[in-house]
C-alpha cells in the first residue's frame, strides 16, 4: 500500500469516527431538551467512544504516534495529543455517571469539540507530515493499528508477560542500533536489526513489523548520505529468469511472496525483483535468513523503479 493510499484511508476513517460521534451527541442534546430517551441517547455516546474511538486512540499511540515521535518537531504535538486522549477518556467516564440531562448535554458537547480539534491536528500536522516521509510506511503502520485493535478485541494475550519482555528487548535493540548508526556504523546497525527481525518474525509478527519499519528508517538514512540511483551496473542473461513485480501488493504481502519465490528457486536459477522503492532493507533480511545462499545484483536503481536479480547458489 502506497503512503498516499494509506493516508487517505486514515483520513476517511477519522471522518467516519467524527460523523458517528457528532450524530450521537446531537441525539443526546435533542433528548436532553425534549426530556425523552435521555438514558438511551447517553448510553449511545458513551458506548461509541468506549468501543470505537478510545481503542482507536490507544492503537494510534502504539503505532502512528510512535513513528511521529522520531521526527523532529512532532514530539511536543504528539505529547499534547496523548494528553487529549486522557482528557477524552475522563469526559467519557464523567458522562457515564451523570444523571442530569442538561449536564450530560454540556459534557458531551465539550467532548465532541475536543475530539474535533484533536482529529484536525492529527490530520493536519501528524499524518500530513508522515505521508511525506520516505522512510516511513503508512501502510505498515495501518496494519499495525489493525493488529493492535484485533488484540484489544480478543482481550489481550494470555502470554502478556512474555510479550512485555519481547517488547522491551525490541525497544532496546532499536535504541542500540540508533546509537550504532550515529556512531558511524550504519551497516552494523542494519545487520543487527535484520537478525533480530529474522529471530522474532514467526513468533511475533507485530514486533517483527516494528523492526522491519526501523530497518527501513536505518537504510533510508544511509541512502540520504550516499545516494545511489541510475542505470544497470552489470549485464546478465535474464531470458530464463522469473520476473516478480511486487508493486501492486501491500507491504506485508510483498515480503512473504519474495521469500516464497526464493525458496522455490532451483540452485543456479534466479528471479528479477521489481519494486517501487529501494529494497536494500530486504537484502539485510536475506543475509539474516539465508547467509551464503544467494547473490544480489542491481539491475536498475530508481528513481521510480528498482530491479534486483536474486539468484540461489
Amino acid at each position: 500500500m502506497q503512503n498516499q493510499e494509506a493516508f487517505q484511508m486514515m483520513l476517511d476513517h477519522h471522518e467516519a469516527l467524527l460523523e458517528g460521534a457528532t450524530s450521537r451527541v446531537l441525539i443526546l442534546n435533542t433528548s436532553a431538551e425534549s426530556g425523552s430517551g435521555f438514558a438511551s441517547a447517553m448510553a449511545g455516546v458513551v458506548s461509541y467512544f468506549a468501543t470505537e474511538i478510545i481503542p482507536h486512540a490507544i492503537a494510534e499511540e502504539a503505532t502512528i504516534y510512535r513513528a511521529g515521535h522520531e521526527i523532529n518537531g512532532l514530539s511536543s504535538t504528539i505529547d499534547g495529543l496523548i494528553k487529549e486522549h486522557k482528557q477524552i477518556i475522563g469526559f467519557v467516564n464523567e458522562l457515564a455517571v451523570v444523571s442530569d440531562p442538561k449536564e450530560a448535554a454540556s459534557i458531551s458537547s465539550t467532548l465532541l469539540s475536543v475530539f474535533e480539534n484533536h482529529v484536525a491536528v492529527e490530520n493536519g500536522e501528524i499524518l500530513s507530515t508522515l505521508v511525506n516521509q520516505a522512510d516511513i510506511s503508512l501502510g505498515s503502520l495501518l496494519e499495525e493499528m489493525h493488529s493492535e485493535l484485533a488484540l484489544a478485541n480478543d482481550g489481550g494475550s494470555s502470554e502478556s508477560e512474555s510479550s512485555s519482555l519481547a517488547e522491551s528487548l525490541c525497544d532496546l535493540i532499536i535504541e542500540a542500533t540508533k546509537v550504532l548508526q550515529k556512531a558511524g556504523s550504519p551497516d552494523k546497525a542494519c545487520t543487527i536489526t535484520a537478525s533480530a527481525w529474522s529471530t522474532i518474525n514467526k513468533e511475533d509478527p507485530k514486533l517483527a513489523n516494528r523492526l522491519n519499519n526501523h530497518l527501513h528508517r536505518l537504510v533510508a538514512a544511509i541512502n540520504r548520505q550516499q545516494v545511489e540511483l541510475g542505470a544497470t551496473k552489470r549485464k546478465f542473461d535474464t531470458s530464463n529468469d522469473i520476473e516478480l513485480d511486487v508493486r501492486p501488493l501491500v507491504p506485508a504481502k510483498r515480503h512473504s511472496l519474495i521469500f516464497e519465490t526464493f525458496h522455490n528457486l532451483e540452485v543456479g536459477s534466479a528471479f528479477i525483483l521489481i519494486n517501487d522503492h529501494d529494497p536494500k532493507p530486504l537484502r539485510y533480511q536475506f543475509e539474516a535468513e539465508h547467509p551464503g545462499e544467494f547473490t544480489w545484483d542491481d539491475i536498475e536503481l530508481g528513481p521510480k523503479v528498482w530491479k534486483i536479480r536474486i539468484s540461489r547458489i
